[in-house]
């Protein structure tokens, strides 16, 4: 499977550049309708200035916390891991699913 120009061609995700470009091409267009993943990285700029920056990137840490998160979202959430060191620290929260190590407290629950 290959590229040409961003867009995909023959079922694999647009690169980061192309779901940048505003207005997005109808090609792109076209598959973001069908990719919750490309979907999340769209919406991101979608939100514009309006929202606060790191608000925005909730959605790419959960994507990427729960494994659905494609390339071109692990790209721009790395572009706003290196210059965010309050969302890099959130980033490298292990939640409790995730902790190999046993850090988290187990709470017993009465039956």
């Amino acid at each position: 499977m290959t590229v040409a120009r961003g867009v995909e061609v023959e079922g694999r995700c647009p690169d980061l550049a192309a779901l940048e470009n505003v207005p997005l091409s109808r090609e792109i267009r076209d598959h973001v309708d069908r990719c919750p993943s490309c979907r999340l990285v769209v919406d991101v700029f979608a939100d514009g200035p309006a929202l606060d920056d790191c608000l925005r990137f909730d959605a790419l840490l959960a994507a990427r916390g729960d494994g659905t998160l494609n390339s071109a979202g692990k790209n721009l959430l790395e572009r706003h891991l290196a210059s965010c060191e309050s969302c890099r620290a959130v980033a490298e929260t292990l939640s409790p699913t995730q902790d190999a190590q046993g850090d988290h407290i187990t709470i017993d629950l009465p039956p």
